[in-house]
């Protein structure tokens, strides 16, 4: 930055740091992208819950499940199945979310899929 004021001239070094600006902004993108199946999951998630586009809900719930599954989006996959008619594959993903809930110990998780299962089985 330079300033010029009648016969005097002074100059002040502005310094910026381009590369390393570059290099967080994408570090912070590219986790965001990893993270995305929990955006994908809440997305589909309030649909289902606000009935709202179920066909949308349902592709968003299964991207999420896509990108990595785990027992809390496979249950909102489950749920979104069922509200749709689809029975069998409900009870189907019920089932990879409780096995999945089982294995990181979440018994709330494990409860909710087992008591849908039984009733979704009755059908």
């Amino acid at each position: 930055l330079v300033f010029e004021w009648a016969t005097t001239t002074w100059s002040i070094p502005i310094k910026v740091e381009v590369a390393e600006m570059a290099m967080a902004n994408i570090e912070g993108k590219m986790k965001e992208m990893e993270n995305a199946y929990g955006a994908y999951n809440s997305s589909a998630r309030y649909y289902y819950e606000n009935d709202q586009d179920l066909d949308q809900a349902l592709a968003w719930s299964k991207k999420s499940v896509e990108m990595s599954a785990q027992f809390w989006n496979l249950y909102t996959l489950s749920l979104i199945q069922h509200k749709k008619g689809d029975v069998k594959g409900a009870i189907a993903t019920a089932k990879k979310s409780m096995a999945s809930a089982e294995e990181a110990e979440n018994k709330a998780y494990v409860e909710r899929n087992k008591k849908n299962i039984a009733a979704w089985s009755k059908k």
